[in-house]
């Protein structure tokens, strides 16, 4: 049976974060007006849900806010994502002033919208609640009815408040994390729970607002977009000296990795750049811990592949061109492209989590194997993999406790000494057994020439 606990903040207390962003599945639809607080944060698609609280704020995650852009929208009033509604723009964000996204506390925060909301039958505010225990609880989201399929329509899942006893013990060392009183965990049965893209949406227990969707637990549970490499081993200065990570100032941490493969050219993730402007992060380039060295370079240009899908993560590959060009040293390499074969030994490098959220700013490498399309398949036999794939993915597999979990899109595969894959996604939980995907880089080159 797969088990979905979704990790969410209290109001009465503020709350946790981790960039595991939760997404409804196995809901159903919504009828228009039935949960009028809600609002879904937009850059061209919805990338975070919130609630209205009064007239012109809105309660969300802490970790949605550095997603924010200035191009930024609030859509209210609607429960079809692309269609009516009321579009508002965003004047003030605020994350709560203890907000860690290590220890994943208090992931609270605050937007202020242009104006004030017209309340109407399918515009309100919803008044705050203290939720008990095995209280039946509703999570609301623009969510997946699949592991990657994304509606448009509004869905809502029922949930169960659980004590954080009974959700310590369900978890056990699966997935170490920060639980504390002002978090709640709440239980969908199988099949029905959050997965990915839909953070700070609302939990309602008794029609009043008892919390903020943070993040979800599961035994064997969805496709992640976002990977961190885990455990892996600290890399020494120069060992990869290709690696890049691409930063988002506003947030203070590695955002994507990403690979140095000409005088003023990186290869990402599509995904990592997905939504973006090139001002909204900048590359660090020549050092093996982001706190300390390195060099900073603003980006130019940024250049998505034309046929990239954001739901099934086909064509998950972007060239990234900063300004002026690196400065090559013993630290900072133009990395060479390669081909892969079944069975090569390889390895993952990026700015990792050596738990399922803790995310230290050294740079981490582990060993891999690729793998054959038809093992990659055996080792997915249960259903869990059920994601279509196409000619420029690739599996890898580390086994248990080693591979890719949340965070760190982008990073580098390299096999033989030379780059051959790009972090796309991890299957399922982090390091748990199965296998994770991968950017095939040599089947883009010709793509990648036309652009360097």
């Amino acid at each position: 049976m797969e088990l979905h606990l979704l990790i969410v903040s209290l109001m009465v207390c503020s709350t946790l974060g981790v960039p595991t962003r939760g997404r409804i599945f196995g809901g159903d639809p919504a009828s228009p007006g039935q949960f009028p607080y809600i609002v879904a944060l937009n850059n061209v698609d919805q990338f975070c849900d919130g609630s209205i609280i009064n007239k012109n704020w809105i309660l969300t995650a802490a970790h949605c806010l550095p997603d924010i852009t200035s191009n930024t929208s609030v859509l209210v009033g609607t429960n079809i994502e692309h269609s009516g509604g009321t579009t508002y723009s965003i004047s003030k964000a605020i994350a709560h002033e203890d907000y860690d996204s290590n220890t994943t506390q208090n992931d609270l925060g605050l937007i202020q919208i242009d104006g004030e909301f017209e309340f109407s039958d399918t515009v309100q505010a919803i008044e705050f609640g203290d939720p008990e225990e095995n209280a039946s609880c509703v999570a609301v989201g623009w969510g997946a009815t699949e592991h990657v399929s994304f509606p448009e329509e509004l869905q809502f899942v029922e949930l169960r408040a659980l004590s954080l006893e009974e959700c310590q013990e369900r978890v056990g060392d699966l997935d170490p994390f920060y639980l504390g009183p002002e978090q709640v965990c709440a239980l969908g049965p199988e099949g029905k729970g959050v997965c990915f893209g839909d953070s700070g949406g609302p939990l309602v227990c008794g029609g009043k607002l008892a919390g903020v969707v943070s993040y979800s637990v599961s035994v064997l549970p969805a496709v992640t977009h976002n990977v961190r490499v885990i455990g892996g081993n600290t890399a020494q200065p120069g060992q990869f000296p290709f690696a890049v990570s691409i930063m988002m100032p506003s947030f203070g941490q590695n955002w994507c990795g990403g690979t140095i493969i000409s005088k003023n050219s990186i290869l990402t993730a599509a995904q990592c750049m997905n939504n973006l402007f090139p001002e909204d992060v900048v590359v660090v380039a020549g050092t093996v811990d982001l706190r300390t060295g390195g060099t900073v370079y603003n980006i130019s240009q940024v250049t998505i592949h034309p046929t990239f899908n954001e739901t099934n993560l086909i064509d998950d590959i972007a060239v990234v061109k900063v300004d002026g060009e690196f400065e090559i040293s013993e630290s900072v390499q133009i990395a060479e492209i390669g081909e892969v074969l079944d069975n090569d030994t390889c390895t993952v490098s990026g700015w990792g989590a050596t738990e399922n959220i803790n995310a230290p700013a050294s740079l981490m490498f582990a060993n891999l194997r690729a793998l054959s399309v038809e093992e990659c398949d055996k080792l997915a036999e249960d259903g869990v993999f059920d994601v279509e794939r196409g000619p420029g993915q690739v599996c890898g597999f580390g086994g248990r406790g080693n591979g890719v979990c949340y965070g760190d899109a982008g990073d580098s595969l390299t096999s033989k000494g030379k780059f051959v894959g790009i972090a796309s996604y991890a299957v399922a939980q982090c390091a748990v057994g199965w296998p994770d995907i991968y950017t095939r880089v040599a089947y883009y080159k010709d793509w990648i020439n036309t652009i360097i």
